[in-house]
Formats: C-alpha cells, structure tokens, sequence
C-alpha cells in the first residue's frame, strides 16, 4: 500500500469520482497517511494489508493490533474539503476500538498536514467530526 505525502486530484478521482469521499488510515505512530485505491477498499481491508494478517479473527481476538491505525474519511464538494471525519468507521464497530483522545489528536494533526500540502483547498465551512 502507498503512503501518500499529501491529497491530490488524483486520488481523489481514483477512489471516488461521484461521492467525493476519500478513505484513509492514519499510522499515528509512523505519521503516514494511506489513501484506499478504489471504491471496494475499506479500512479494515486497509488496515489486515498494513499489518501483513489475511484472518480478520487474528485481529478481532487482539484489536491492538491496529490500534495505531485510525480510520478517517475526507469529504469533498465542490473542488472543496468540507470535513473529515476521524476515528469512525464499520472498523472501530467490529474490533470494538476505542481511541484515546491523543490518538484522535494525534490523527488530527496528521490529516490536517496532509491536506493542508495538497492543492485542494479547504471550505471556510470545514469542520471536524468525532
């Protein structure tokens, strides 16, 4: 899987056109940000390749596993950011993961980086979801 150093057109384009969401998972330890490559891929498909486990139990048995990694989901309209939405995914409801809020924090801060160095521009009526 690709780290991706900041969010483009293309990536956008590539995992989906119509929606204009962008599914990511954010290594809070590394700080790498990993962009889904198309519309089929989620963050628990992400997460098993990141980790190198094919056997989805191996990880419901022991969710610290991914612990480090954390769901977000960009929204775009418009040629626009207009929220991110991290921590929350079908992910954290199957492994039943609980982020601290320094981790949440720490993603924040991640995500926010990646944006900020892409070339699409942030809504002035952007927010946060939690």
């Amino acid at each position: 899987m690709k780290i991706r150093k900041r969010l483009t057109r293309n990536i956008v384009i590539a995992v989906n056109k119509n929606q204009g969401l962008v599914v990511c998972l954010v290594d809070i330890n590394t700080k790498n940000v990993y962009a889904a490559n198309d519309l089929d891929e989620n963050h628990i498909n992400m997460a098993m390749k990141l980790i190198n486990i094919n056997n989805v139990r191996e990880v419901i048995m022991d969710n610290s596993l991914v612990q480090h990694l954390v769901p977000l989901v960009i929204e775009i309209k418009d040629e626009q950011v207009i929220s991110i939405c991290i921590g929350w995914s079908a992910m954290t409801k199957l492994l039943e993961i609980k982020y601290t809020k320094k981790s949440l924090d720490s993603a924040e801060r991640i995500i926010m980086k990646f944006i900020i160095k892409g070339i699409i521009p942030i809504s002035d009526e952007f927010e946060i979801k939690y």
